[in-house]
């Protein structure tokens, strides 16, 4: 064998190694960059989850507590006068407005469920205000607002709890 011929065929293997190291270099480097964008997108996966739970927490503890019953008793002996105990319960606006941003987190028909939740809450406070005289002792709205609460019942609370739960229900099932 000639010296030139093996000069090429020793060139020939180093360049066939050469190809076949930086393919294989070129291959893991891809599967590593691979592995860290799933990595981190599961990250931010997690990250946005842990916020929609928070979320969910959030609005089901607003939910809860726009209840009348609890109202009343949350708020009763803060009021000596029906028309002072409207003034405090309008607070519910105010609560509903500090949770404005979790809307983000939830479906538009769940957040639908929890502002037709809190308006079905205020026409009943607005109704007991309306048929108790302003005079009256809180204990007299407090007594209005529970009877109107028993008679039209509180379907629209109990409609965006359960719409937070399928979204959880749905969120833990994805």
């Amino acid at each position: 064998m000639s010296e030139y011929w093996k000069f090429g065929l020793v060139a020939l293997i180093a360049i066939a190694a050469w190809t076949t190291i930086r393919a294989l270099l070129s291959f893991y480097f891809h599967q590593v960059g691979l592995r860290d964008q799933r990595l981190a997108h599961l990250n931010r996966h997690q990250e946005l989850l842990r916020f929609r739970l928070q979320a969910l927490e959030r609005l089901v503890l607003l939910v809860e507590r726009m209840r009348p019953e609890g109202l009343v008793h949350r708020l009763g002996g803060e009021a000596q006068s029906a028309a002072q105990q409207v003034a405090i319960m309008v607070q519910l606006r105010a609560e509903m407005e500090h949770n404005l941003a979790q809307q983000i987190y939830v479906s538009k028909h769940t957040w639908q469920r929890i502002t037709q939740a809190r308006d079905e809450v205020l026409g009943m406070v607005q109704q007991a205000g309306v048929q108790t005289p302003l005079d009256a002792p809180a204990v007299a709205f407090s007594r209005q607002l529970l009877v109107l609460q028993q008679q039209q019942g509180s379907q629209a609370i109990d409609s965006a709890l359960e719409a937070l739960r399928n979204e959880l229900h749905s969120l833990m099932h994805a």
